[in-house]
């Protein structure tokens, strides 16, 4: 069995480009899988901003962070 992390906390995953980032839980849900008796488990995450992409509070009020879908 594998801990998964809970709805609001963050984790780090790494890029494609071989970069590690900060990514915030957004939801987590299982779905049975097509073989077997198996829940695979799903994770919806949204990159975390930096700290110099919140350059006022204006920006922080509408959210443009894009939101990513991961199976683990």
């Amino acid at each position: 069995m594998a801990v998964m992390p809970r709805i609001g906390e963050g984790i780090r995953l790494q890029e494609p480009n071989g970069f590690w980032a900060s990514y915030d839980i957004l939801d987590l849900w299982y779905q049975k899988a097509d073989y077997g008796d198996i829940w695979v488990p799903y994770l919806h995450v949204r990159r975390t901003p930096s700290e110099h992409d919140l350059a006022t509070d204006a920006d922080v009020l509408h959210d443009s962070g894009e939101s990513l879908p991961f199976a683990i």
